[in-house]
This record gives structure tokens, C-alpha cells and sequence, in this order.
């Protein structure tokens, strides 16, 4: 027996979406700047729990992500085709490869950085000129396969649900075994919870309560160096509920961070060659951030400019 197809209402609108999506990609960016400076691992940086903020800020984006890609398959049914998943990938691959090659070009390092090797620690390593491992998207890449693969092999939401959990879960505990680097990897498990958003809306006072109790175990053992992966999975959860409940009651949000979230991953990409070509050098670290966030945008907007261009070109050819 078939369990009934959910008719999903959205609870979270494009530009809260968008602006949930930027807000994550500032706290990333906020971390890469942060860490070019010693205070990056001072007391009162833990306190302020930066160390923490690119985990996070990725928690939040992955919470995101599960919950817009189940929404997007959720409206239509022939949504989970295989045009529609190369589609997705191609947003994500050709920015890849056109930073690729600008980074190739534009900086004095050779491609030996460059390629795609099995590691028994790393799993496999994709990285940019300088050696830069591109993880995220390898996560991001995994994710829209296995969940359209999901919708292709079950119509139950429930079985969809336990076979995306199962399959996460796997993929965290051998990247966790194969000590692959730093607890990034695990923040990828907010994406079952926003998957999870999407079908029951987490939206409860007793889900936020808790939320906020477990956050503040969470702040407690960081702050006293008690840090091991459950404590930065229950602390990734939690602060991802208590972030999209609180983004849930607002409904303006600036234009500028709307289109930071709208263009997270080109932010993520070009922001790593600005700062290999800003150095930080005797820059107060706030004006290290707000220098990168600048130049990021400015390059961003310019690669936006120019993919229009191409895109028009096209049409007309």
C-alpha cells in the first residue's frame, strides 16, 4: 500500500530563501577572512564561536538546499527526469570549470593542483589552482543525484525520506572514517532536515525550544574545548531550526543579501581567488572581511554581466 503524495505548501518564500542562503554565505566568508589572522584561534574568537561559522554557515546552506530540491521535485511529477538533474548539475559544473580556468590563467601556480585523485584519507579531492579542496561541491553534486535518483526509484514520501536519511548518514560515516579533515562534511546531515522541513514544517514551539536548549549545550562545550562530531551535528541542527524560525517571522529582507544568496556558490568559488590575490597583510581583520565581501561582489556581478551576454548572444545565434 502507497502512502498518499504530500501536497507541499512552501514555508519559506523565494526571498526569505535567498536571504537564509545569503546570511550562510557571509558567515563562510566571514570564517575564510577570519582564519588568515592569529585571532582566528584566540579565546575570544571561540567565545564568539568564529571557528564555528563556516560550519554553520554551511549547516544552513545544506538545510536549504534539502529543503528547496524537495519542494522543486514535489511541484511536478516529471521534475525528477534526467533532463532536469543535468540541468541542475550544469548550474553547478560550468561555473566550476570557468573558475577553473580563470584561476589557471590569472595565478602563477601549475595544474599539478588540479585533478581528481583517490585518497583512502579524503575519499577523492577536487581542488582549484593552490590546492584549494572544492568539497562543498562535491556534496552538493552527490546530493541532487542520490535525491533524484530517490524520486525515481520510490513515490512513497516516507521510504524517500528513510532512503535519503540511510544514504547521508553512510556518506558522513565513511568520510568521518576515512578522516577526511575538519567536521565540514558532517554539516551535509541538515540537509535530511531540510528535506524534512519541507514535508512536516519544523516550525513548533517545542521543536524550537529544543532547539535552543541544545544550542546552548552546544556554545557550552565548544567554549570549554569539548569537541567531537555528535556535539557539531546536534549543534549544526539547531541552529538551523532556530535560524529558518526566525527568518520564518520576518518578510523583508535586503536586496543585497537576497542576491548574495541567490549567487552563493559563485561567492563561494571567486571569493577563494580574491583572497588569494588580497593578502591581508597589517589590515584590521573587519576590513579584511568587508575588502573580500567587495571585491567578491564586484567580481561576481561581473561574471554575472558577462554570462548574460553569452546567454543573449546564443539566443540570437
Amino acid at each position: 500500500m502507497q502512502t498518499k503524495q504530500f501536497d507541499i505548501t512552501p514555508t519559506i518564500s523565494y526571498e526569505q530563501g535567498y536571504a537564509i542562503r545569503g546570511i550562510a554565505m557571509l558567515t563562510i566568508i566571514f570564517a575564510h577572512a577570519m582564519n588568515e589572522y592569529e585571532f582566528y584561534s584566540s579565546t575570544t574568537s571561540v567565545i564568539l564561536l568564529i571557528p564555528m561559522f563556516g560550519t554553520l554557515g554551511s549547516s544552513l546552506f545544506f538545510f536549504m538546499s534539502g529543503y528547496g530540491i524537495y519542494c522543486s521535485l514535489y511541484k511536478k511529477k516529471d521534475n525528477s527526469n534526467i533532463s532536469n538533474l543535468l540541468k541542475h548539475l550544469k548550474k553547478i559544473i560550468t561555473p566550476i570549470i570557468i573558475v577553473y580556468i580563470i584561476n589557471s590563467i590569472i595565478l602563477p601556480q601549475t595544474l599539478s593542483y588540479n585533478d581528481i585523485t583517490i585518497s583512502h584519507r579524503n575519499a577523492f579531492t577536487l581542488s582549484l589552482p593552490e590546492g584549494t579542496d572544492l568539497w562543498f561541491i562535491k556534496i552538493i553534486i552527490f546530493n541532487y543525484i542520490t535525491t533524484f535518483l530517490l524520486f525515481k526509484l520510490s513515490e512513497r514520501t516516507d521510504l524517500r525520506l528513510i532512503y535519503l536519511t540511510i544514504t547521508q548518514v553512510a556518506l558522513v560515516s565513511i568520510l568521518y572514517m576515512c578522516k577526511a579533515p575538519g567536521y565540514w562534511y558532517i554539516s551535509n546531515l541538515c540537509f535530511v532536515f531540510g528535506a524534512l522541513h519541507a514535508i512536516h514544517p519544523i516550525f513548533k514551539r517545542n521543536y524550537i525550544a529544543t532547539s535552543i536548549l541544545l544550542f546552548a549545550g552546544y556554545y557550552i562545550c565548544i567554549i570549554n574545548n569539548i569537541v567531537s562530531a555528535p556535539i557539531q551535528i546536534i549543534g549544526n541542527i539547531a541552529f538551523c531550526i532556530i535560524m529558518a524560525s526566525i527568518f520564518n517571522n520576518t518578510n523583508k529582507w535586503p536586496g543585497w543579501l537576497q542576491f548574495i544568496g541567490k549567487n552563493s556558490l559563485l561567492y563561494y568559488l571567486l571569493g577563494i581567488p580574491v583572497m588569494w590575490l588580497i593578502p591581508s597583510n597589517k589590515m584590521y581583520p573587519i576590513f579584511y572581511f568587508i575588502a573580500n565581501l567587495v571585491f567578491t561582489s564586484t567580481t561576481v556581478i561581473t561574471y554575472k554581466r558577462f554570462e548574460k551576454a553569452a546567454t543573449k548572444k546564443e539566443k540570437i545565434d
